[in-house]
């Protein structure tokens, strides 16, 4: 047997840690930094369908729904219910100061007063450990569309495609071996540059002696233009380069017209 007054101060401190720093301070952080977390999720959920037209994702949020106010509501019960206990020894104690209690049942009462507020402190981590995994999810599927939707797909023919990443820097030595394809491949009939969508694109088709001929759609059907007349191969190298490299002045380099569709 032991004295209960003997613990006062642990007591005390487990009926703080219960009191305090679960219901006013675990609690409210929680569900205002799960909230904060939902509401990018949500965010990142839409870009995420934008660049991927991909619409499926993890339910976090019916995972946290169906989750957190469950084991909120015991957790919160259970400690104001420890809470309560501990006060309840703690005033009996003083009115008894010679009151006893195995030594047991001190132990079991100290391991719930301290557990209660330990458990619902990893519980309310797990939750926001798993809306942060998900949004980091969500993150990196973005970054892969995004590097991916920024590269472009370098069709020679109909059986050979190399990609080219923006940061490269094209130059005429990268062009020319392709164009010579055109002359010299009979698989070759045509270059076509895109990028992921596979509506925005320039495509380069002839060969050397008799001219290339140019075609390039921004979009949609509606701005896809052709070339009035064939170009040169330095011409063309040039225009292919430019387009590679970003720039848009290779559209002032010939006079189009709209391809009928």
């Amino acid at each position: 047997m032991v004295k209960i007054a003997d613990f006062d101060t642990v007591l005390e401190i487990a009926f703080g840690i219960n009191a305090l720093f679960y219901i006013f301070e675990l609690v409210p952080y929680t569900e205002d930094r799960i909230k904060d977390l939902q509401q990018e999720h949500t965010k990142l959920y839409k870009r995420k369908v934008e660049v991927t037209k991909n619409t499926y994702a993890f339910p976090i949020g019916f995972v946290i729904s169906a989750r957190y106010p469950f084991y909120k509501r015991i957790l919160v019960g259970f400690s104001i219910l420890m809470s309560l206990v501990l006060l309840s020894f703690m005033v009996y104690a003083s009115f008894n100061p010679d009151a006893q209690m195995t030594l047991r049942g001190m132990w079991i009462l100290l391991v719930s007063g301290y557990g209660t507020p330990f458990i619902a402190f990893v519980k309310h981590s797990r939750t926001i450990s798993l809306v942060e995994a998900a949004n980091r999810a969500l993150e990196m599927e973005i970054e892969e569309a995004e590097r991916l939707e920024d590269r472009y797909a370098i069709n020679i023919g109909e059986h050979y495609t190399l990609l080219w990443t923006p940061h490269v820097i094209a130059q005429e030595k990268d062009i020319a071996p392709m164009l010579s394809c055109l002359t010299t491949d009979a698989n070759a009939q045509f270059i076509k540059i895109g990028k992921s969508d596979k509506n925005t694109f320039i495509k380069v088709t002839g060969r050397r002696k008799a001219g290339f001929f140019l075609e390039y759609q921004d979009g949609d059907t509606y701005h896809h233009l052709k070339a009035k007349q064939p170009c040169g191969k330095d011409e063309t190298t040039e225009m292919l380069v430019l387009y590679l490299n970003g720039s848009v002045e290779w559209k002032d380099m010939a006079e189009w017209e709209r391809v009928d569709v």
